[in-house]
């Protein structure tokens, strides 16, 4: 592949003489536009419980977090791209080797997601096998059209992710939309797959694989699989709450919970998006060993992470229960779980933030992510089965909030280890997220008696 090709301005970008592209040559433009278009995805994130019913709402929550899973399935070559950056001395030859391995990576489980697909549904009475098998391939197509995405990333080259990267988020926007209004989540994984395939195929297209070349694109798959699976683990860690709601709930329980996972992704996943144009300015330092410039850098986003949040959060928390009465009536008696389980995204915005950075840079990824996964998923699972049968389902949404606690003392710890921040650095952090929460919680007991 081409990545002159790949990285060019479009011609619909340069019109009249103006270079509309030059929009996008910092981290401030991506970031604002594609604020723009999470909140034109949101119109489908938050249509749906309007059209579908309560069942059908929580089939869309679960097949939305396999789509997701099949979309990161790259096997850790987002996190290679990120290792070979701007420094390598062969960029062309090894992104060329990334997208091919891509490819690879498709081919290989297509055949295995028909297989899964049949299993899964047939132990959940939510999913049906042609939504799950429409969820996983267009997952997997994602996953092969985001790979010049990575690679600009990967080069610091703001411009170039831009509007790669957005020109794929617009298939969350108005063909979701138009898909799931056709034909409810059958219609909106089918448009995400049909969308997500057109730029796939532009990439098969230009791209030529050699058969007596195979070492050469199965090497990169090699290199990354200890960070694939720490991806993997970071992500199915983020899916496990719903997941465990799922298998321990009623489906009327899981029904009302529903609408707050579905709150909980919407916010992640555009941090974890505006994330991608920032956490390269920590790379670049990192490699230029710049240690204070670094740390200095890391904390001051960490502040502006923290009160941006807690602010954002103290605002939208008591529209929240006036939206669900207006709204979304049907969710309103799970006002209460919905608040809490929002306080969550609190504690989880650091992490969110800082894990792609920490796997691009640390010696022991398996390591660094298991710190950060295993007590995390395991918290998790005991508090939840264990508050649900106690407390009912506002139990399982407090047990996501006290859970979501767990990756940020991990997280602390290896930004310590890793000497990214100081020891008062650390305390101070860690103490603020838990003073901030308590105050969201305060909040959230006064909204409810009121």
């Amino acid at each position: 592949m081409n990545l002159a090709t790949q990285e060019s301005r479009p011609k619909f970008y340069n019109m009249g003489g103006i270079d509309i592209s030059s929009f996008f040559a910092k981290p401030s433009a991506y970031v604002l536009s594609t604020l723009i278009l999470t909140v034109q995805s949101s119109a489908t994130t938050l249509a749906a419980p309007v059209l579908l019913t309560a069942d059908q709402f929580a089939s869309f929550v679960l097949l939305a977090s396999f789509f997701q899973l099949a979309a990161r399935l790259d096997f850790g070559l987002s996190e290679l791209a990120d290792r070979y950056g701007h420094s390598s001395d062969n960029a062309h030859e090894h992104s060329n080797q990334l997208i091919q391995a891509r490819w690879l990576i498709a081919i290989v489980l297509m055949p295995l997601i028909a297989l899964l697909s049949f299993v899964v549904s047939w132990n959940n009475s939510l999913l049906s096998p042609l939504d799950l098998a429409l969820a996983l391939c267009g997952g997997l197509l994602a996953m092969i059209a985001v790979g010049p995405v990575t690679v600009s990333r990967a080069k610091n080259n703001i411009k170039g992710f831009a509007i790669l990267a957005l020109t794929l988020q617009l298939g969350m926007t108005v063909p979701r939309l138009i898909g799931l209004v056709i034909g409810g989540t059958t219609g909106c994984y089918l448009a995400l797959s049909l969308w997500y395939f057109v730029f796939a195929a532009q990439s098969w297209r230009i791209l030529r694989f050699d058969t007596s070349k195979w070492n050469e694109i199965i090497w990169p798959l090699r290199q990354s699989l200890p960070l694939f699976l720490c991806a993997l683990m970071w992500l199915c860690t983020q899916f496990m709450p719903r997941w465990i709601s799922a298998s321990i709930s009623s489906q009327h329980d899981f029904a009302q919970l529903a609408f707050a996972f579905n709150l909980i992704a919407l916010a992640t996943g555009t941090l974890t998006t505006i994330g991608q144009a920032y956490y390269p300015r920590y790379l670049v330092l990192h490699r230029e060993q710049k240690k204070a410039p670094l740390q200095r850098l890391i904390w001051k986003d960490l502040l502006i992470l923290i009160f941006g949040s807690f602010f954002g959060l103290a605002i939208i928390l008591p529209l929240i229960p006036y939206g669900l009465h207006l709204f979304y009536p049907r969710y309103y008696e799970a006002r209460a779980e919905t608040l809490i389980m929002v306080i969550s995204l609190l504690p989880m915005v650091a992490t969110l933030w800082f894990v792609p950075f920490i796997l691009a840079i640390t010696r022991h990824p398996l390591r660094s992510i298991g710190l950060l996964t295993l007590p995390t998923s395991l918290g998790l699972i005991i508090s939840m089965a264990m508050f649900y049968r106690l407390f009912g389902v506002e139990g399982q949404a407090l047990a996501v909030l006290i859970s979501s606690f767990i990756p940020v003392l991990a997280l602390a710890w290896i930004l310590k280890v890793l000497d990214l921040s100081t020891v008062l650095q650390t305390l101070g952090f860690v103490s603020l997220i838990a003073l901030l929460s308590f105050i969201l919680i305060g909040e959230t007991h006064w909204i409810m008696s009121a």
